[in-house]
């Protein structure tokens, strides 16, 4: 590199001991400022465009250099994306009510497993597993049970209003009476509503007595 014009006929000593006063940095940039490049990079011209462009050894590479320009992968969450469609409950039921029945399957299968073995540990895993099998169908018909009260408060409102009246539409409170009505008739029907109100109390009772204050 060429320096300065005026810092071409310093001497090589002064020019050293000028660097070691500012520093190796402050001294590049005052020595060859008049080589910055204010302007665009200079693109390498290729000698054959048949070949890729020649770079020289010497200049520095970055880390995180771009080799090819790729485009961003945009990733998006077809749960959570508008552009997959809208969800509903109906019609996926409908499309993944094969899942059930592998369920069923599944869990008749299990519990012959369960009925022949004799190791303990084994055993007890296969009990977990079909008790989590359980909860799963509890909460699934619990949830198909409150959708059937939601389409039929529906369809009663529809029917309403084309006969004229004015139509009645329930509140999730009056949803909620109609779903505790459901079980209590359900339990009484399998017979086990004493010991659910059982439970009940005391559940009841241990929560008032935390509300309770505490003697001195």
């Amino acid at each position: 590199m060429q320096l300065r014009p005026d810092l071409a006929e310093i001497s090589f000593e002064d020019l050293q001991k000028l660097r070691e006063r500012v520093g190796i940095r402050r001294y590049e940039r005052m020595a060859f400022k008049h080589l910055r490049n204010t302007g665009k990079k200079k693109i390498p011209k290729r000698i054959n465009k048949s070949r890729p462009v020649e770079i020289s050894a010497k200049q520095p590479v970055g880390v995180l250099r771009q080799v090819a320009s790729v485009k961003k992968q945009e990733i998006r969450d077809p749960r959570f994306s508008d552009m997959h469609g809208t969800f509903i409950p109906e019609i996926f039921n409908d499309n993944y009510a094969f899942l059930g029945d592998i369920k069923t399957y599944e869990k008749k299968v299990l519990q012959k497993e369960l009925s022949k073995t004799k190791c303990p540990e084994k055993k007890s895993k296969m009990i977990e597993i079909l008790q989590r099998m359980e909860d799963q169908e509890r909460v699934q018909e619990r949830q198909r049970q409150q959708e059937q009260r939601v389409q039929q408060a529906k369809e009663l409102a529809l029917k309403q209003m084309r006969e004229g009246k004015k139509p009645h539409f329930y509140k999730r409170s009056e949803l909620r009476k109609m779903e505790l009505a459901d079980k209590f008739e359900t339990l009484q029907k399998s017979g086990k509503l004493d010991k659910f109100m059982k439970k009940r109390r005391q559940k009841n009772m241990q929560k008032a007595r935390r509300l309770l204050p505490e003697k001195n």
